[in-house]
Formats: structure tokens, C-alpha cells, sequence
């Protein structure tokens, strides 16, 4: 009897030590190491969400975020993934996915995006169709961001403007015109019609959306070869020179549009939803948004996507708990990301609800998901497509608005680089 007893004891022990509770689930939660690119205020936003899972699911899963900054996420990702302590569970852009699947650093989530209950009838197709590669889904995706026009109905209002943004080249020249002013009197414009960096990613985010209205590309239909200089590259850019030198309704030399637009001395920018949260709460800023302008035939406008993704060779269960963290972020909480962070979300039954279209500010973007242009999916992605120096498009746009290249010449140089980074013959 006493070695039954002790037996028994024995067992008790080795069930408490290997943390199985009444309730079925482990003592010690399964913990996923969470990894956050998005910046503030949206982050803030997301931090919210892993308090809130990790209440919900006490003792059973345990979210460890650790935010940092975007270039810094994937760069350690590569370093940490060859070392063997990759993160389970990432943010991730939409174009990054080709070229680190390709890495071989993705999990192929099909499987565990099933059993998590995510089904892709529920989101946009865009959005979901763009979590794919080569067959697989290497993602599942958290938002989608378009860009549109944010405009000052202060300035607007002073300018005799409609509460409305232009709707098309005309009108946007004219707008953009009546808003520019000399209001020192020193002969010089103090207050600018319209804004953009000429450094950096979104010189070519402009150009990309300003060939998509064309109905064109800068890249081949299969992707591996640079059609840049075409006539229709040199028209667009001739008129991102235009704006600032010949019209002069845009600062030369800017490197903070957000920052203008938010002092009331820019009338109108592009930008994406992350900006609502900021403008929203910016003392004395009366803003609204509006579709990006038609400046050529038809309606398009470059844009891009948050993603959540797995790293390979995470433990199954790992795995697991991560997809029921997605599962929460896409499924339960699409409104809050819209309404607290700005960003679109992906479930359709949230963007057509009466709720969602509550939010003024988020409908230009809504209507412009059917004519978004994401950077196409290619290998080379942070070379080409980022704001480094570096990057062929970011040379390119960045001569031109600083006068420093002729318009040809500057086209031509960069296919050329953007050809032999993709090694096209």
C-alpha cells in the first residue's frame, strides 16, 4: 500500500512538473516572441491588442512583443534566422514576401491558417491574393493602405476651394495654384499649394502611381526587366519637376511634408492612412481626406499592405499560438486598427459596415482599394524599391527634383542599374 502511495506521489509530481492544469491547458503559457515594425502612434495601437490577448488567454498563451524599427526588423530577422533564434511571429510589408519566401526564412502558413479558422472569402481579394507567392501564402494579411489626398479645408476655405480635393489634373493644378501664397510679403510663397519629399521612397510612389493612371509599368510583365524609359516615365517626371520649378506649388528641397501639412502651411499631400492618427491629433488642424487625383486617364494610386508572418523551423505549437494571436488581430479587432491606427481593414463585412463608414476620414481610402498599385513582387525588393540611397528609383527621382540630371538621362541610368540588379539580359 505504501509503494502505491508512493507511486501515486510520484506521478502527482511529475504531472505538476510538466505544468498540466485542471482546465487542460499548460501552467506555463506557450510563449511567442513577437516582433513590431509598425511605428508610432499605430504601434500603440497593436501593444493594445497583445494586452488584451494575453488577458484573454492567461496560462495558455503569452505574447512577447518587441517593437523596433523597420530596417532594423528585417535585417535581424536574416542574422537571428541563420543563428537559429529567429522570432516566431512578425509584421511584415506585402513586398518584402518574394524576396524573403525566396530566402527561405517564410513558413508556408497554408495549413495553419485552415485550422486557425481564417478563410480567405472574408477579406478583400487583393489583399489576400497578395499574401501569395509561387502557389504558397507566406502571410496573412493585416491591413491595406492606399494612399489618397489629405487637404487642409482651412486653407481651402481661405482660398475660396470647395470642401472637396481635386478630382482631376485640371483641377488640381488650379487648386493647388489658389493655395500657393506670398502671405509675409516678401515675395517669396510662404504657403504651398501641394508637398512632396524629393528624397526617399515617395518620389517614386508619385511616379508609380502617375504610370499605373497611365495604364503602365516600370517593370515587364514577368517582372525580370526595367521598362523605364519610355515617354510616359519622362512625362510623369517632367511633372514632379513642373510642380516645384516651373509652377513652383511645391517647396523645393522638402524632407517633411507631414510636418507642413500639420503647421497649416501645405494645402494638400498624398499620403496613407497611417497619417490619420497623427493629423487627428494635431491641435488646430481641420483636415479631410479625398481619392487621389485622375492626373492621367484613369483612377490609381500606389499602396501596400501590413502582413503577419511565421518564421520556418518555429515549434509546432509555437506555430499555433501565433495563428490564434492573427487570428485575433484580423478577425476581432479590424474595426479598432481602422478606427485607432488609420489603416484599412481586410475583413469586407467591416468595410461595409455602418460602423466603418462612420469614419470620414478612412472612406477615400476604401474607395481606392479596387485601383491600388502594390510594388510588383520581385527578389530584389530592398534594393530597389526601398528609401536607401542606393536604390536606382531613389537616385533617379531624387536628381531630377534637385535639377541635378537632365530627364532622359537620369531614366536611362536607372534601368540600366535597375536591369543589373535583376540581372536582365
Amino acid at each position: 500500500m505504501k509503494r502505491a502511495h508512493r507511486v501515486l506521489a510520484i506521478l502527482v509530481l511529475a504531472v505538476v512538473a510538466l505544468g498540466v492544469s485542471s482546465n487542460g491547458y499548460t501552467a506555463s503559457p506557450v510563449v511567442v516572441r513577437f516582433w513590431n515594425g509598425i511605428g508610432a502612434p499605430e504601434a500603440d495601437v497593436l501593444s493594445e491588442f497583445v494586452k488584451e490577448f494575453n488577458q484573454k488567454h492567461a496560462g495558455q498563451y503569452r505574447i512577447e512583443e518587441t517593437m523596433m524599427k523597420w530596417d532594423t526588423l528585417y535585417s535581424k530577422l536574416l542574422i537571428d534566422f541563420r543563428a537559429g533564434n529567429q522570432p516566431d511571429l512578425l509584421t511584415f510589408h506585402q513586398p518584402a514576401l518574394k524576396q524573403y519566401s525566396t530566402l527561405g526564412v517564410l513558413q508556408d502558413l497554408d495549413a495553419l491558417v485552415a485550422k486557425a479558422g481564417i478563410k480567405g472569402e472574408d477579406y478583400v481579394s487583393t489583399a489576400w491574393s497578395g499574401t501569395v507567392v509561387d502557389g504558397k501564402r507566406y502571410a496573412v494579411p493585416m491591413d491595406m493602405h492606399p494612399w489618397a489626398l489629405y487637404y487642409n479645408r482651412t486653407l481651402f476655405k481661405e482660398a475660396g476651394l470647395p470642401d472637396r480635393g481635386p478630382v482631376d489634373m485640371k483641377e488640381f493644378m488650379e487648386f493647388a495654384q489658389k493655395l500657393t501664397k506670398d502671405t509675409s510679403g516678401d515675395g517669396k510663397p510662404d504657403q504651398w499649394g501641394f508637398s512632396y519629399e524629393y528624397n526617399g521612397a515617395v518620389p517614386h510612389r508619385f511616379l508609380i502611381s502617375l504610370l499605373g493612371q497611365k495604364g503602365k509599368r516600370i517593370l515587364s510583365d514577368d517582372n525580370r526587366r526595367a521598362v523605364l524609359d519610355t515617354d510616359d516615365t519622362k512625362e510623369a517626371l517632367q511633372f514632379m519637376y513642373d510642380l516645384v520649378y516651373k509652377y513652383k506649388v511645391v517647396p523645393e528641397r522638402e524632407t517633411d511634408p507631414q510636418g507642413a501639412f500639420r503647421r497649416g502651411v501645405v494645402g494638400m499631400i498624398l499620403d496613407g492612412p497611417w497619417s490619420i492618427a497623427e493629423f487627428r491629433g494635431t491641435a488646430g488642424l481641420d483636415y479631410m481626406t479625398s481619392p487621389t487625383p485622375k492626373f492621367y486617364g484613369q483612377a490609381g494610386t500606389w499602396g501596400s499592405s501590413h502582413t503577419l508572418v511565421i518564421p520556418k523551423n518555429t515549434k509546432p505549437a509555437v506555430q499555433e499560438a501565433a495563428m490564434q494571436f492573427v487570428a485575433f488581430v484580423v478577425n476581432e479587432k479590424g474595426f479598432e486598427w481602422a478606427q485607432k491606427a488609420g489603416h484599412l481593414p481586410i475583413r469586407k463585412d467591416i468595410l461595409g459596415s455602418a460602423e466603418f463608414k462612420q469614419l470620414k476620414e478612412s472612406q477615400a481610402f476604401a474607395g481606392s482599394l479596387d485601383h491600388m498599385i502594390y510594388y510588383p513582387p520581385i527578389v530584389e525588393y530592398s534594393r530597389v524599391f526601398s528609401h536607401d540611397p542606393s536604390s536606382p528609383l531613389v537616385k533617379m527621382t531624387e536628381s531630377v527634383l534637385l535639377g541635378k540630371t537632365d530627364i532622359a538621362a537620369a531614366v536611362k541610368r536607372a534601368q540600366d542599374e535597375f536591369n543589373a540588379i535583376l540581372g536582365a539580359k
